[in-house]
């Protein structure tokens, strides 16, 4: 036997090794998703391998509609996610019972739930827990009173 066969199969398995199979569905892309709506402040759709798909943001919770902070609070997320892609970064729980996905949304290595608390448009939201990023949401929320921001702004 030559070791011309032999040479083929070990290319073979490297361009496998190498990822040629591809990520998995529900791996995030490196690149981004592309935001298709701000529903509010803390609710946003995102456009994730041809499909529309609801995201809540985890551990915040913006103003309803028709009180003070509302069009705030969806202005200012708007502001934060620009026309970058989005990533989004889970913790446990996955869904909420609305079917929408819990995530955090990151734009250029920030965590823009975090900066919509340091902007003063939405507490740290703990009714659910405080998630892996407790010390710069607490951070986020009391520079944002200190400074008197958005809904510390009355």
């Amino acid at each position: 036997m030559t070791s011309r066969p032999l040479a083929t199969v070990l290319a073979g398995l490297a361009l496998l090794v190498t990822g040629c199979a591809g990520p998995s569905v529900s791996a995030p892309s490196t690149a981004g998703y592309p935001v298709t709506k701000i529903v509010d402040g803390d609710t946003v759709h995102v456009r994730r391998n041809g499909q529309d798909v609801k995201v809540r943001l985890l551990r915040i919770n913006t103003t309803e509609r028709g009180k003070f902070g509302y069009s705030q609070g969806q202005r200012q997320l708007a502001k934060l996610i620009g026309n970058r892609p989005v990533t989004l970064e889970f913790e446990d729980e996955r869904r909420d019972r609305y079917g929408r996905e819990l995530a955090y949304l990151i734009a250029d290595g920030k965590n823009l739930n975090i900066e919509m608390v340091r902007s003063g448009w939405t507490r740290f939201y703990v009714k659910y827990g405080t998630g892996k990023y407790a010390k710069a949401f607490r951070r986020a929320e009391n520079e944002a009173k200190s400074a008197r921001r958005g809904l510390w702004s009355q």
